[in-house]
């Protein structure tokens, strides 16, 4: 490995700017940005002021990407907002470049179907950033389900706020508030859209509303509630971005017990018994990363069946109304 390249900087890339520079300390790293708003940022996003992107991760920055193309880099990681997802991966496949993307990957169910077809003919891998597969608790929560018998549901409740993610921006300005960007809570928060599919594979069937309920001047989505209904058992999701109250939460009632997934206290709960395995955000990325330096960059398209399948469902979700 030579060189690898880095299109956007804002919180999700130097997040993975700073993951792979742990794993590839003398690796090249270049990176392109459309902008410069976004400041340096300390892992907790906090910013920081001692010195630059450039000097403290040894980046060099291009000043266009026929450039960055030209540099034929062993892959390139794609963390813009999510509208430049799908156009940028197909830019890189078609220079012969492997893509990691931060999630969703893309916007629409036609950008999925175009980009498994570049990423196949060009006979490049494409990997989507769900970090949150990669928690040990995932292996726990899936384990454990055959302890509590037949499924009889699932309810997933996801908060958050979005104000409060960013402190060095207005919010009102992140692409997950704004429709031009491909934001809307559906295609921002939807880790556990994904962490249900890979469990238990795609629904047969996707209904419900997507709604605005906050008073934010804004052209999205904020709150979405819908089901997925499996052949025995059906999953309802309850998901906002307005919502004061933090929760991430799978629960699964079983006909012999129940078992809970926590991901923000990340405690997997079997029937009042609780384990857990706490590690840092950073920690989560770098398990993810180094799955993909070890076994995925090297490995088969699996990731782009996965995308379209995600995109089929997200598509639906968002146009229900």
């Amino acid at each position: 490995m030579n060189r690898v390249l880095f299109v956007g900087l804002g919180g999700a890339g130097q997040r993975h700017l700073r993951i792979f520079r742990s794993l590839l300390p003398d690796i090249d790293f270049y990176a392109f940005r459309r902008n410069k708003k976004t400041p340096l940022l300390n892992s907790d996003f906090t910013v920081n002021t001692s010195t630059t992107i450039e000097d403290k991760y040894g980046v060099n920055l291009v000043d266009s990407l026929e450039s960055c193309w030209n540099l034929k880099p062993d892959f390139v990681v794609v963390s813009t907002p999510t509208k430049f997802h799908s156009s940028l991966s197909i830019d890189a496949s078609n220079h012969g470049v492997n893509v990691f993307v931060e999630k969703p990957g893309c916007v629409t169910l036609k950008e999925a179907q175009d980009m498994k077809e570049t990423f196949i003919r060009n006979n490049t891998s494409l990997f989507v950033s769900f970090q949150r597969r990669f928690h040990p608790l995932v292996d726990v929560f899936k384990n454990k389900l055959s302890d509590i018998g037949n499924i009889i549901n699932i309810q997933v409740n996801v908060g958050s706020y979005v104000p409060s993610w960013h402190p060095y921006e207005n919010y009102l300005d992140l692409y997950a508030f704004r429709k031009e960007l491909g934001g809307g809570v559906v295609r921002t928060e939807c880790h556990e859209i994904d962490l249900i599919v890979s469990m238990f594979g795609a629904p047969n069937n996707v209904y419900g509303r997507t709604s605005k309920q906050s008073s934010f001047d804004i052209d999205v989505e904020d709150t979405a509630n819908f089901i997925f209904e499996y052949d025995s058992f059906s999953v309802t999701f309850n998901i906002s971005f307005v919502q004061n109250r933090q929760e991430r939460i799978i629960k699964v009632n079983g006909q012999d017990g129940w078992i809970e997934y926590d991901l923000l206290e990340q405690r997997v709960t079997e029937n009042g018994k609780n384990y857990y395995d706490k590690i840092s955000n950073d920690d989560l990325f770098l398990l993810q990363s180094q799955f993909y330096l070890n076994k995925f960059l090297k490995s088969d398209n699996s990731y782009v069946d996965s995308l379209v399948s995600n995109a089929k469902i997200i598509d639906k979700i968002v146009n229900i109304n």
